[in-house]
């Protein structure tokens, strides 16, 4: 059975929206980010591209007989794939042009149906999802083995069924291997695997336990999400990182011990699992080796959070549409990606002089959110961290050297502080945003309402109502906060973005 992608098969990454924004090097407008977006997409899967119809520069494309092999730039050796649908028999070689073949495509050979026989050389160390898919020689293999093993890999456990103990001749588990197999009951992983792809195990509803490797590198996205049976798993020490939705959705999963080695966890990692709702009962902030990994319980509108926390981790608050205010305390680092996604009553954000990156995405949908000062300790800024914040009115960024990502996503008619000669100010340029420099004496308030030009500490169409007849009038609508994108006046720019203002 042909395995699906995590983006076709899990309804919950609707929601998640996670890695998906290509960085670019440069921005001519919104529209054409959004087609050069697509554009790197494609590039980015050399799997898929390399055909001569679809070449490009950077790529390395050799044709041999039934087979094609592609090398990027900043690749050591060739993947291979086969364009000719109907053979019965490959033989892959072990070099070209003087490099190695190290890596069998995505869908290599899927769909090449009459294809008996594969020789493959020892040089191939990483085989793409899908590579065998439809082929005879697969249900071959099946046929012979439970487990289809090549070169180390263990590629396919479609047929696997009750205890399943996988030979220490495997290193690799690859993507899907178990995916959806509802006939395993227990798996013993041996310790020569030092990886295991996306979705290995996903929706494996009637698996009860797995013995993982204490040589395996990280617990990978997506890897036991839905084992709705799965009660514990051991985490070794050799795991620095559990990616997101490892254990999403596993649903009896309580005990669970989470090693000190572990300094990264993904969004949703632990969502839907008894451990968490146990963890949660004693304290919504849940904080696992200095990450703050989920806030969703948190129901007041000041958010306070605990010293100690190093990580602010991905969609820990998400779519907490309760809370106002956020003061992050002076030993956290990182922000990580959608950290605060979808928070749309997010007022004000009091960053410490400590954190070192903002992540993707970090405040997207953040409607609510007015302004917001980026301290100088901030080295970068990822892709689309202000995505749909479309009432904020002023960006402070205090490090002149930010590394500010060219899809940032100021909104339109917000205004960019900063430094003079400053990457915020090159920034403010490319985007066609109002600059202005920072000016050391002025406090850099965050309690302002934009957009309430009368003055009724709310904002309204009575505002836009004001401001229009401003306008009409001719009157600079002192004292009031119509000059939305703080360019000095007050005009038809304004009324725009208090109309977004006001649908956000």
């Amino acid at each position: 059975m042909k395995k699906n992608t995590a983006t076709n098969n899990k309804e919950m990454n609707e929601a998640m929206n996670l890695n998906t924004s290509v960085k670019t090097n440069r921005r001519i407008s919104r529209v054409a980010a959004m087609i050069l977006s697509l554009t790197l997409t494609a590039a980015a899967l050399p799997q898929q591209i390399c055909s001569a119809e679809f070449y490009m520069p950077e790529y390395e494309i050799v044709t041999e007989g039934n087979l094609e092999f592609c090398r990027s730039t900043d690749m050591e050796g060739f993947n291979v794939s086969c364009i000719d649908k109907t053979a019965e028999s490959v033989i892959v070689p072990a070099e070209v042009n003087g490099r190695p073949v190290t890596e069998l495509a995505k869908e290599a050979f899927s769909e090449c149906k009459y294809l008996k026989t594969i020789e493959l050389p020892d040089t191939i160390k990483e085989i793409g999802d899908y590579a065998f898919y439809g082929t005879q020689w697969l249900e071959d293999r099946r046929a012979e083995d439970k487990l289809v093993i090549v070169n180390g890999i263990l590629i396919d456990g479609a047929n696997a069924e009750g205890d399943v103990v996988i030979p220490d001749t495997v290193t690799v588990i690859d993507d899907g291997a178990f995916f959806r197999n509802e006939k395993i009951l227990t798996v013993q992983m041996p310790d020569t695997v030092t990886k295991a792809g996306a979705d290995v195990f996903y929706e494996c509803t009637n698996l009860k336990s797995v013995s993982v490797s204490n040589n395996l590198e990280k617990i990978s996205a997506w890897m036991f999400a839905r084992c709705s049976s799965l009660t514990s798993v051991n985490i070794p020490e050799s795991v620095t990182e559990i990616e997101v939705g490892a254990f999403n959705g596993c649903t009896e999963l309580e005990a669970l011990n989470i090693p000190e080695t572990v300094e990264s966890i993904g969004g949703f990692a632990f969502a839907d699992t008894r451990w968490l709702n146990n963890k949660v009962t004693e304290n919504p902030l849940v904080v696992v080796n200095g990450i703050l990994i989920d806030a969703n319980e948190f129901k007041g509108s000041s958010v306070v959070i605990p010293d100690g926390v190093t990580t602010i981790g991905g969609r820990a608050f998400n779519y907490c549409n309760a809370i106002k205010n956020i003061t992050i305390p002076s030993t956290v680092k990182l922000i990580d990606d959608e950290a605060f996604f979808g928070c749309t009553s997010l007022r004000t954000v009091d960053i410490s002089d400590s954190v070192e990156e903002i992540g993707s995405c970090a405040f997207c949908n953040c409607s609510g959110l007015r302004n917001i000062s980026i301290p100088a300790s901030v080295k970068t800024i990822g892709n689309n961290v202000f995505g749909n914040c479309e009432a904020l009115r002023r960006i402070t960024i205090n490090n002149p050297e930010c590394d500010i990502d060219a899809g940032m996503s100021a909104p339109f008619g917000s205004a960019i502080y900063g430094h003079a000669d400053s990457t915020a100010e090159a920034y403010a340029a490319a985007e066609k945003l109002s600059f202005h420099t920072i000016d050391e004496s002025e406090t850099n308030s965050q309690d302002t309402l934009t957009g309430d030009a009368n003055m009724d500490e709310a904002v309204t169409n009575a505002d836009f109502v004001t401001c229009v007849l401003g306008i009409i009038n001719g009157s600079s609508v002192e004292g009031s906060d119509c000059d939305i994108n703080a360019d000095g006046k007050v005009n038809a720019a304004d009324l725009l973005l208090l109309k977004n203002i006001l649908m956000a």
